[in-house]
C-alpha cells in the first residue's frame, strides 16, 4: 500500500492547516513556529506522532512533499495603526516572517508550498501574476532618494508560483474572512485550480447544535451594565463600552474571527462567542483540542488558516503530484 504524501507546517500556528491537509489524505511530518502565543500543548495533544519546534531552521532534514505556512502578518493589518503606509514602503522586506517563510522553501524543497496571508500585504511584498517568475519583490521606499523602488528579495528556482484571494464566506463557511493564497509548484508539476464557490453558511447554523459539553465551550457572559448596554445594540453595531466589540447577526456569515483583542457579542445571549464557537466559525472539527488560556485559546483559533481551505488545495495538490509522481515511476520500470 502506497504510503500517505507528507506536510510540514511553518509559522503553523495551532496547526490548523495540519488539519485540512489530514482531511486531505497527508500526513503531518512536523510544525513549526517561534511566536509565544502557541501553546505546545496544543501541537502534543493534536498531532501527537509529529515533531515540533520553536525554531524556524530545525527539522530541515526531514523531507516533506508539502510546506503550508501563515507567518505573522499584523504590521500589515488595516487593523494596524502604529505605522504609516510610508513606515510600511520603508520596512526591510529581509527581515520580515514572510520572506524567512520563503528562504525556508528554498532550504527545504518540498514538491509544493501554499503561503497564506492578508491581500493588502501586495503593496509591499509580492511575486508578479507571471506563474514562470518565481521572484520575490518589495515596493520599496528609498529615504535617501526620496523615490519608490521595486527591487527583487529573493527568487524560487524551479517554482511556478499561482495566487488566489479566496474569502471563506464564498467556500461555504460561516465567516467572512478574505485571505492571500499563494500556491507555489515544482515545474515538473502541472497546476490548474478553480477556488469553489458555494453559498455561504449562517452563523446560527454552523454553532446551534454544540454541545455544552463541548471542549473549549467555556462561556463568558457579560456583567449587568454590559448586558444592558447589549440588548440595546443592533445587529453589526459597534458597543459604546468598546468599540471593537460588535453583536453577530444570527442569519449571515459571522465577521472576520481575529484573537482575543477583537471579540464579538453572541447573537442571542449576553455574553461573547466562546472559543469553541470561534473554532466552529473557523472550520474546525470539534476534536479539535486548545490548549492553555481562553485568551491563549482565541489566538489560536484567530490566527489560523481555515482548515476547509487547505484541505481543498491539499486534495488538488495530491492529485497532482501523485499522478506525475506515478507515471515518472511507471517510466523508469519500463526503461
Amino acid at each position: 500500500m502506497a504510503s500517505s504524501p507528507t506536510v510540514g507546517l511553518i509559522f503553523s500556528g495551532a496547526g490548523s492547516a495540519g488539519v485540512g491537509a489530514e482531511q486531505a489524505g497527508f500526513e503531518v511530518k512536523y510544525l513549526v513556529d517561534p511566536r509565544d502565543f502557541i501553546v505546545t500543548q496544543t501541537w502534543e495533544t493534536n498531532f501527537p506522532g509529529a515533531k515540533w519546534s520553536r525554531k524556524l531552521e530545525d527539522l530541515r532534514d526531514e523531507p516533506v512533499d508539502l510546506i503550508i505556512g501563515s507567518p505573522p502578518c499584523s504590521k500589515y493589518s488595516l487593523l494596524n495603526r502604529t505605522k504609516t503606509r510610508l513606515d510600511l514602503y520603508a520596512t526591510n522586506p529581509k527581515r520580515v516572517e514572510y520572506t524567512a517563510f520563503l528562504r525556508e522553501i528554498n532550504e527545504r524543497q518540498p514538491k509544493a508550498f501554499v503561503l497564506e496571508n492578508l491581500p493588502r500585504i501586495r503593496s509591499f511584498l509580492f511575486f508578479t501574476y507571471n506563474p514562470d517568475d518565481p521572484t520575490f519583490y518589495v515596493h520599496y521606499y528609498n529615504k535617501k532618494k526620496r523615490q519608490m523602488e521595486t527591487r527583487p528579495v529573493l527568487t524560487l528556482p524551479g517554482y511556478r508560483i499561482f495566487q488566489y484571494v479566496i474569502d471563506t464566506a464564498d467556500l461555504g463557511m460561516a465567516q467572512t474572512r478574505k485571505r492571500l493564497f499563494i500556491v507555489g509548484v515544482r515545474s515538473e508539476y502541472p497546476w490548474s485550480w478553480t477556488p469553489p464557490q458555494r453559498k455561504p453558511e449562517w452563523l446560527n447554523r454552523a454553532i446551534r447544535d454544540l454541545s455544552e459539553e463541548a471542549d473549549n465551550n467555556q462561556k463568558d457572559w457579560l456583567s449587568e451594565q454590559e448586558r444592558r448596554l447589549w440588548k440595546r445594540l443592533k445587529y453589526k453595531e459597534k458597543s459604546d463600552a468598546n468599540r471593537k466589540v460588535r453583536k453577530m447577526p444570527p442569519k449571515e456569515p459571522c465577521a472576520t474571527i481575529v484573537s482575543a483583542s477583537l471579540r464579538y457579542y453572541h447573537y442571542k445571549e449576553p455574553r461573547f462567542l466562546t472559543p469553541r464557537e470561534c473554532a466552529r466559525v473557523q472550520g474546525f472539527p470539534d476534536s479539535f483540542v486548545f490548549c492553555g488560556s481562553t485568551r491563549q485559546q482565541l489566538n489560536q483559533i484567530g490566527k489560523a488558516i481555515a482548515p476547509p481551505i487547505v484541505e481543498t488545495l491539499a486534495r488538488q495538490i495530491k492529485t497532482t503530484i501523485e499522478l506525475i509522481d506515478q507515471t515518472n515511476a511507471l517510466e523508469r520500470l519500463m526503461r
